[in-house]
């Protein structure tokens, strides 16, 4: 009585086994086949990944143009203002790797001093820097700043340019600044200065 039970255990043993063998076979199967699968996916998502880089650079002590005490000029006289005399040279560089195209945003914020000279009367003018031709913008009546598009940052900034890279390369600009001529001049000193720097858009 006692030989048959056994023999029946070792029957179902060896049943069980065989059974036990085909699903952890099943199962190294299926892992292997998704692991496989997940490396393949990654693989195929990671050759259509590209990148790119913006550079803002600047060759003055800062990156910041400022008037204080200017006398009041012609948009005439205030185009063809030399270095030193109220002009700011900066570049903007892309480094793009694969098929990107990134746009940017060239933005302003005004620094707190005081008192200050209102932004009505502040002339504005951007031109590029090599070849000192206006920018988009620009080629039409001067502007002043108050006139300036606001940007999504916060502090009251103004956008003074929107710019494209295809590919790798570098943009450069000129940023004039002056006094109105419509300015009545005052016996009180007053000031008005400028950061710029660079954002990229989506």
């Amino acid at each position: 009585m006692r030989k048959g039970s056994n023999t029946k255990s070792n029957h179902s043993k060896e049943i069980i086994l065989p059974i036990i063998l085909v699903v952890l076979l099943f199962i190294s199967v299926i892992g292997i086949t998704y692991a496989i699968f997940t490396y393949a996916k990654e693989g195929k998502v990671a050759n259509r990944i590209s990148t790119g880089s913006l550079t803002f650079s600047y060759t003055e002590t800062s990156n910041g143009i400022s008037l204080t005490n200017a006398v009041p000029v012609s948009d005439t006289v205030g185009k063809a203002m030399a270095n030193g005399n109220g002009y700011f040279d900066f570049n903007v560089s892309c480094k793009i790797v694969g098929n990107n195209v990134i746009k940017y945003e060239v933005y302003t914020t005004e620094e707190n001093v005081s008192p200050k000279l209102d932004s009505a009367f502040v002339k504005i003018y951007l031109t590029d820097g090599t070849t000192d031709k206006p920018l988009s913008g620009y080629d039409g009546t001067v502007p002043t700043y108050s006139s300036l598009p606001a940007t999504s940052i916060s502090g009251g900034s103004k956008r003074l340019y929107l710019g494209t890279f295809n590919s790798t390369g570098v943009q450069s600009f000129r940023l004039r600044m002056w006094v109105s001529e419509s300015y009545s001049v005052s016996s009180n000193s007053q000031q008005f200065k400028i950061k710029v720097n660079v954002k990229a858009n989506n």
